[in-house]
């Protein structure tokens, strides 16, 4: 397919993509200069240049995408990306190779700029559930963290290790009406747990002493404040 990337050819593709899709086509899109149809475009450049032009055809997936960005405009919050993905992810479900929709969520991330962890997970969970659109419970909490809230939450996750001098500082209240209040919680209690294990011996001896051997970071005192 070829089209004018005015706003009635970007349409008029998006429309006619639809249709093929359904039918199971493998669609690629050349862009023409602004204000060219194919006609146009031979006519005024000739017809081995628009031979050439083939060389140049994207695949309907980055078609949609670089359609979706330019809609949107400005991609820095973690919200508009989140709106980006929403308009590619029905294309890509249509995908039935699990790997290919695997490549393009890489491509995409990278593409987008999607470096929170958080967010990359539920857009790879989407693409590979086939999901129409990113699920709004965890994508809201996403969006909404502060800044300081993603960091702590992102080094318990990242490093287990920690939870042992961070969370014993930490109280239910130091994140009461965060967005995030739920995960902090499930992660308290999945530490309060282990902690009991660890005491009442349920667990190897290793794992035991090397929780008891963990001391704060540098000597330092901490506190817990994810604001």
């Amino acid at each position: 397919m070829c089209y004018d990337p005015d706003s009635a050819g970007i349409a008029a593709t998006q429309r006619s993509l639809d249709l093929f899709l359904e039918e199971d086509f493998r669609v690629k899109i050349l862009p023409l200069p602004e204000g060219q149809d194919p006609d146009a475009f031979i006519r005024s450049e000739g017809a081995e240049e628009y031979r050439n032009r083939l060389n140049q055809v994207v695949s309907y997936l980055d078609f949609v995408l670089e359609t979706a960005i330019h809609g949107q405009g400005n991609l820095d919050t973690p919200r508009s990306k989140v709106q980006v993905m929403n308009q590619v992810l029905p294309y890509l479900a249509k995908l039935p190779n699990a790997v290919e929709r695997s490549e393009y969520v890489s491509r995409f991330a990278s593409r987008l700029n999607i470096e929170d962890r958080l967010l990359l997970a539920e857009v790879r969970k989407a693409a590979q559930q086939r999901n129409r659109r990113l699920p709004d419970e965890p994508v809201a909490v996403v969006t909404s963290m502060k800044r300081g809230e993603r960091r702590l939450l992102q080094l318990l996750l990242a490093n287990p290790s920690l939870q042992a001098q961070i969370l014993p500082l930490c109280s239910s209240q130091d994140f009461h009406g965060l967005a995030t209040e739920r995960i902090f919680a499930a992660i308290q209690e999945r530490f309060r747990r282990l902690t009991q294990f660890a005491r009442s011996g349920s667990i190897p001896t290793n794992r035991r002493s090397s929780r008891r051997s963990l001391k704060p970071l540098n000597g330092a005192t901490m506190r817990c404040s994810p604001g």
